[in-house]
């Protein structure tokens, strides 16, 4: 190996250079699980028929799409067409915004999401690679985000690939924590220069982007951020460095929250989304319900298991690892982020965990899988950092140590790393190819619900405005008319006051609804189906029934009468999944 001349500055690696050494061990591994899983998510998307293409996404995520495109088109943030919205987490509405500039239609708005999802996916194994070395793990960190990339590919609409903001979400989460291993505020080594000040504003500047990407994340960097000022407490910091700390962590998410505060109350009367207002209106349900689910539903793969029992099950097994780890006594600056690193998965643990709680005990709507970001993060980062520090626990404990391989015999040579890149691309492509979905519109109420709307396009007057609450993403997607939400997360503030009024009928009589639709499962349905006229002594019909909107929430109720008269289409009461349409108001004579 030739010295570097006395004086001289040794020149740094080009791009090409940088480029090539992703596919050279150690970092081959990361290429793969990245490249593979976005390939495989977007071409199993991509060779799935018209309707199979509506299963990719969450219900929710439509909103996004369609809101995204009327903003690209010149039609304001609004989702019906007619009603300015802010029932939206900002950061991936504005992600998609340039995109539908370029790329319009229908097919176009479900596909590029996916692609740029895709892409954010990468960006992730990027950062988890960086993360690996800064923890001196880079050889062995990747076999421990193996479980959680095949799940990210496995499920249709997995945490990264969801629709919803999880995808930005969780490359900033990746990005903060990547800012806090290097700036060393956990593990001891704070630095105190100008140059590292600086570091722990972009660290800040992180945290600010992990609020915008979706708002209760809060709860996630608060706690990160007031471990780091314990933490230097602890070590008995100056008053004026904990500070000086606390305000470039803090500051860039104070200052975005209130411009983006500030912007919502001038353009939408509300400084906070309708969406997470509509929600918090219902108060407890008391049972824990959403609890049960975070343990036990949402991770993705079949069984009785949810992010929660998965997490912490990971937390246990991270917990019992850093014990066998303080068993050794070198404390290398790697050994240090090591232990950083595993105080950060636990603080998200410990995050996710009281947010679920929270929710559960203000509010009674129901929590869906993308609110278990938390735990997402969980799964990437420490089941990689239990089996880094298993594999370096034994091989300290061989007996005679394993001879340490040279630096080309590790790298491996460019071509082959290409190569098996090139393979992992072919065959994700064909994986995906051979799992896609080719749907009927019978599978589920994403593909029945987009099956339907594409029927009504054909039959419903072209002025027809409609009335719809919970699972109206895809069908108001698909469909070529105005679909106003009675949930109220993509309404306005008008809608709120009249729900909580009263006065639900009188807003739709305003918006010229001309129908109302319900999609929903047999079973729910069941439990929001009173069996008495709560205000009065009119009964309806016996061909005729009454429904509750919204569905979700023991808050304010509108009920809505439906005729058997009154049916324009309907699966039929033997489907499971039930998707309805009213004339509206009803022709008994109650609206």
């Amino acid at each position: 190996m030739r010295a570097t001349p006395p004086g001289a500055v040794e020149a740094s690696p080009g791009a090409l250079v940088r480029l090539g050494s992703w596919f050279r061990f150690p970092a081959l591994p990361y290429t793969l699980i990245g490249l593979g899983v976005a390939v495989f998510q977007v071409s199993r998307m991509v060779a799935s028929n018209r309707i199979g293409l509506d299963a990719f996404a969450q219900d929710d995520a439509y909103y996004y799409f369609r809101i995204a495109q009327n903003i690209a088109v010149g039609k304001g943030s609004t989702w019906d067409g007619a009603h300015l919205t802010n029932g939206y987490h900002p950061l991936w509405l504005l992600a998609l915004i340039p995109f539908y500039v370029v790329f319009r239609g229908k097919v176009a708005g479900m596909i590029v999401p996916k692609v740029l999802a895709a892409g954010l996916w990468i960006v992730d194994i990027v950062q988890i690679r960086s993360i690996a070395r800064l923890v001196g793990a880079e050889r062995t960190f990747w076999i421990g985000v193996l479980p959680s990339a095949a799940v990210a590919a496995y499920a249709l609409r997995s945490p990264p690939f969801n629709g919803v903001e999880t995808p930005i979400l969780l490359m900033f989460l990746l990005v903060s924590v990547r800012m806090l291993l290097v700036t060393g505020l956990l593990s001891g080594d704070e630095p105190g220069g100008t140059t590292s000040m600086g570091r722990v504003w972009l660290t800040g500047v992180a945290f600010a982007l992990v609020v915008l990407s979706r708002l209760d994340a809060a709860s996630v960097v608060g706690i990160f951020g007031l471990a780091v000022l314990v933490r230097m407490v602890q070590r008995r910091r100056g008053a004026r460095e904990v500070w000086r700390t606390a305000v470039a962590l803090g500051g860039p998410t104070a200052i975005a929250l209130a411009v983006y505060m500030a912007l919502n109350q001038a353009l939408f009367s509300s400084p906070i989304p309708v969406s997470g207002r509509a929600k918090a209106l219902p108060g407890p349900a008391g049972g824990w319900p959403d609890m049960k689910a975070y343990f036990k539903e949402g991770l993705g793969v079949p069984g009785p298991i949810g992010p929660g029992l998965a997490a912490t099950l990971v937390v246990v097994l991270l917990v019992l690892a850093v014990w066998a780890s303080r068993q050794r006594h070198e404390a290398t600056v790697e050994r240090r982020r090591m232990l950083e690193l595993s105080s950060l998965v636990g603080l998200a643990y410990v995050a996710g965990l009281l947010l679920v709680v929270y929710y559960d005990r203000t509010s009674s709507w129901k929590l869906l899988s993308w609110y278990y970001y938390a735990a997402t993060l969980v799964l990437l980062l420490g089941p990689a950092a239990v089996v880094a520090m298993a594999i370096e626990w034994w091989q300290a404990h061989r007996e005679p140590a394993a001879p340490a391989q040279s630096t080309r015999a590790a790298q491996g040579r460019i071509a082959v790393g290409l190569g098996a890149a090139a393979l992992v691309v072919v065959l994700a492509a064909a994986a995906g190819f051979a799992t896609r979905v080719d749907a009927r519109g019978d599978e589920d109420f994403f593909v029945q619900s987009a099956a339907i709307a594409r029927h009504l396009n054909h039959t419903l007057p072209r002025r027809a405005v409609l009335a719809m609450g919970d699972r109206a993403g895809v069908f108001g997607y698909e469909l070529d008319r105005p679909v106003v939400s009675i949930e109220g997360i993509v309404n306005d503030t008008d809608y709120l006051r009249a729900l909580e009024a009263g006065r639900v009928k009188r807003f739709l009589q305003r918006a010229g609804a001309d129908y109302y639709v319900r999609s929903i499962n047999t079973a729910e349905e069941a439990n929001t189906t009173p069996r008495r006229d709560q205000g009065g002594t009119w009964a309806p019909p016996p061909s005729c029934g009454r429904r509750a909107e919204p569905l979700y929430g023991i808050g304010p109720k509108t009920w809505f009468t439906v005729c058997t008269d009154d049916v324009v289409f309907t699966t039929g009461r033997h489907d499971p999944e039930t998707l309805t349409v009213w004339s509206y108001p009803s022709r008994s004579g109650r609206p």
